[in-house]
């Protein structure tokens, strides 16, 4: 048995808190009733002490494309510039498939 020891609380770095604050700040500005999760390597990474660059996002009640222009809003009204990132959205009439979509987002700095 291997044991592995994790961490209690998640350390963010600078660039990880601009990220969720500018996420969170997108939901207040649009005043949205939506839930984001943090999904996919980057908490387990996190747990574990190790550095990770890429942060998953899961929405609740729309898609990413439709969540990314309220961001774009909420950037624009603060005259921050938004940069190039990927979404990949689950297809809605099949959710065993997933489909890339080239967007920018917010992985600036």
């Amino acid at each position: 048995m291997i044991l592995v020891e994790l961490k209690e609380k998640i350390d963010l770095a600078e660039k990880e808190w601009k990220i969720f604050d500018r996420l969170l700040g997108t939901l207040c500005h649009c005043n949205l009733d939506t839930q984001l999760r943090v999904a996919g390597g980057w908490v387990p990474d996190k747990l574990l002490g190790k550095e990770s660059n890429d942060i998953d996002i899961a929405i609740d009640n729309m898609s990413g494309s439709e969540f990314l222009d309220k961001v774009k809003k909420y950037l624009s009204s603060r005259d921050e510039q938004v940069q190039g990132d990927n979404i990949i959205e689950r297809s809605l009439t099949n959710p065993n498939t997933w489909k890339q979509q080239e967007y920018d987002f917010m992985t600036n700095e």
